[in-house]
C-alpha cells in the first residue's frame, strides 16, 4: 500500500508565500502543468530511511495550432525548512518537457528521493532564476518574486491498495 496526499497541510511552511493547489494549473507560456496527486512509494528504492514521492502532474499543450514542449521547465521538492531535492532520471517515464501535439495532454510522474525526516513537502515548477526572467518584475522566477509551490503532503494520508 502506499500513501497518497491530496489536500494542502494547514502547517505548511509558510503559506503566506504563493502556492498553488492540487488539481489548479500552472502555465508557463502554452504549457500547463497540474498536479493530481503524490505518493510515498513504499520499499521502493528507498534506503536508510528515505522516502521516494511520485507526483502525478497533468501536462497540457494550450497552443491551437503548434507541437509544443517546456525544455526549460525543472522540478523540485522543497520541505518546511528549505531543504530541496531534484527528480531521479530515469523512473518518470513521460517526460515533464516531453513534446505534446497541440490541445493534447499527457501524465508525467516524476519521481523524488528525499529524506524520512523530510515534511510538509511541496513540488516547485520553475525555469530557473537565470537571465532574461531573473530581471522581468512580475514573472514567476524573477529574483524578486517568491517561489510558487504545490502543498503535497497532508497529515490525513489514505491508503490506496
Amino acid at each position: 500500500m502506499a500513501a497518497v496526499f491530496d489536500g494542502v497541510d494547514d502547517r505548511f511552511a509558510d503559506l503566506s508565500s504563493p502556492w498553488v493547489a492540487i488539481g489548479q494549473e500552472q502555465c508557463f507560456h502554452q504549457m500547463c502543468f497540474a498536479v493530481s496527486r503524490a505518493e510515498v512509494m513504499p520499499g521502493y528504492l528507498a534506503q536508510s530511511g528515505e522516502q521516494l514521492i511520485r507526483v502525478a502532474v497533468l501536462v497540457t499543450n494550450r497552443s491551437t495550432g503548434k507541437t509544443r514542449s517546456d525544455r526549460r521547465l525543472r522540478a523540485y521538492l522543497v520541505d518546511a525548512q528549505g531543504r530541496t531535492w531534484h527528480e531521479i532520471p530515469g523512473l518518470e517515464g513521460v517526460r515533464l518537457t516531453t513534446t505534446i501535439p497541440p490541445q493534447t495532454s499527457v501524465t508525467s510522474e516524476p519521481v523524488f528521493k528525499a529524506p524520512g525526516d523530510a515534511r510538509n513537502l511541496a513540488l516547485v515548477l520553475t525555469h530557473g532564476r537565470g537571465l532574461p526572467q531573473a530581471l522581468v518584475i512580475g514573472d514567476r522566477d524573477s529574483l524578486f518574486h517568491p517561489v510558487v509551490t504545490v502543498p503535497l503532503m497532508t497529515s490525513k494520508a489514505r491508503s490506496i491498495r
